[in-house]
């Protein structure tokens, strides 16, 4: 993975991480952001708190807009005393998780984290990712009805 740099598809090595990190289950998270055995100082700018956003779709996938409804988030935005800012949005109410999302956004930022980030956080969950995908397309396969037309009289 080069650092902070931009793919083909436009999106950022920050962009990848915070997806990864919002998509992985608490205890994934966890485990990945004790495997760095670091404990940076920081302050609170804003504290985790949970709150709601409205999520909109689109009929037909590109039609009109319309809410679809509400989802519980929760977000927590600290800065470290090097000046960097860590944001962390979940969905949920894992105030925990907000935090060391935070955290490990902001530490990202330092040119002298990112590889071990991408070693020790990024490339471990996006591994647990793939293999949960994996499993759940396997339980779909299994139960997978494939229908065919036969043509009567040729």
């Amino acid at each position: 993975m080069k650092t902070n740099s931009e793919s083909s598809a436009g999106i950022t090595n920050r962009q990848l991480l915070l997806s990864l990190l919002s998509k992985s289950d608490s205890e994934s998270v966890k485990q990945a952001w004790e495997s760095l055995d670091v404990a940076p100082e920081y302050s609170l700018l804003k504290r985790p708190e949970v709150g709601m956003v409205m999520v909109k779709a689109k009929a037909g996938g590109n039609g009109t807009n319309f809410n679809m409804g509400e989802m519980t988030v929760t977000r927590t935005v600290l800065q470290l005393s090097g000046h960097q800012v860590g944001y962390g949005y979940i969905a949920g109410r894992d105030k925990e998780k907000s935090l060391t999302v935070a955290l490990i956004d902001a530490l990202y930022q330092l040119y002298e984290w990112q590889s071990a980030i991408e070693e020790k956080i990024m490339k471990p969950l996006e591994r647990a990712l793939q293999n949960a995908q994996n499993k759940h397309k396997q339980r779909v396969d299994r139960t997978k009805v494939n229908f065919f037309t036969m043509v009567r009289g040729e």
